[in-house]
């Protein structure tokens, strides 16, 4: 399985990659459409998800790909108060946290209230 070029989630690296070449995304634009997304991009977080994507063909995982779409549309659409700006990546400041008797700074802190 893959979802992406380091690994992850479709069904058969090997069958994939005997029936498409290794230009395949390219050849049918896929590399624009990863360049349009990762500039309407808000945090480093989601250009790393962006950068993860491949093209994949297995049924399974493209339903779970369409249906989180359709969750996050119809979040949109029907909160008022959903935040859609501001995501700021924690990734550093929790792993320093997890040290004992470490602590975030002050601007961290604001990052997490959003």
């Amino acid at each position: 399985m893959r979802f992406g070029k380091d690994g992850g989630l479709c069904v058969n690296d090997y069958l994939c990659s005997m029936i498409y070449p290794t230009n395949f995304e390219s050849k049918i634009g896929f590399d624009k459409i990863r360049e349009l997304l990762k500039a309407r991009c808000l945090s480093t977080l989601g250009k790393e998800q962006v950068d993860a994507l491949a093209f994949c063909t297995d049924p399974t995982t493209i339903s779970a790909w369409l249906e989180q779409t359709r969750e996050m549309r119809r979040i949109q659409q029907e909160e008022d108060n959903f935040p859609l700006q501001y995501f700021f990546d924690m990734r550093q400041a929790i792993a320093r946290i997890r040290l004992e008797n470490t602590h975030l700074e002050e601007d961290e802190l604001f990052d997490l209230g959003g």
